[in-house]
């Protein structure tokens, strides 16, 4: 096994374990709170989730519609990719970049059950498409992210754990305002 692939596998291993504690966390939210929003700006438990699912499951399309392409990954683009890492780590609240409007909430499930179904199927899906991947595709650049540029498949890993990372600050916020 190639280092590149072996340092995917630790990634996606890390990702799956934020993963897991995000929804042990979230179980235990009754389902008459998980569509309440704190305020009609803030998105709701159930919405977080739902934008998780999507980005996950965006991020494999994305990928999938450029793994015929050549796009290399910089040295800015990683500089920009780890300076977008670091802010997703901080509590500091971002806005969504309106270019990628398409992995904002919509019909969410209104159950925990559901949503970490659907949020393991879209994990089981960025794994089986990774898992097919040659260690050439692993370093191209797959996705282009409105602030980093190109980033390859690792990239990608490593910003989806940042920014599952991030939404932990949200959930948090959002357990206090239930209290």
């Amino acid at each position: 096994m190639s280092p590149a692939r072996r340092r995917l596998l630790r990634s996606l291993d890390l990702l799956d374990a934020l993963q897991n504690e995000v929804l042990s966390t979230v179980a235990d939210v009754p389902p008459n709170a998980l569509s309440r929003r704190p305020n009609p700006a803030a998105w709701s438990v159930a919405e977080v989730l739902d934008h998780l699912i999507r980005v996950e499951t965006s991020l494999v399309r994305i990928m999938r519609g450029n793994l015929t392409r050549d796009h290399r990954t910089s040295m800015i683009s990683k500089l920009r990719n780890a300076f977008v890492q670091v802010v997703m780590y901080s509590p500091i609240r971002v806005r969504m970049p309106r270019s990628v409007s398409y992995v904002a909430p919509r019909d969410c499930a209104s159950d925990v059950e559901t949503l970490a179904r659907q949020w393991r199927n879209a994990r089981q899906e960025l794994k089986d498409f990774l898992a097919m991947l040659s260690d050439e595709q692993l370093e191209k650049g797959l996705v282009r992210h409105p602030v980093a540029g190109w980033m390859s498949a690792h990239d990608c890993v490593a910003f989806s754990r940042a920014h599952l990372h991030h939404h932990t600050y949200q959930l948090a916020r959002l357990r206090v305002s239930r209290a």
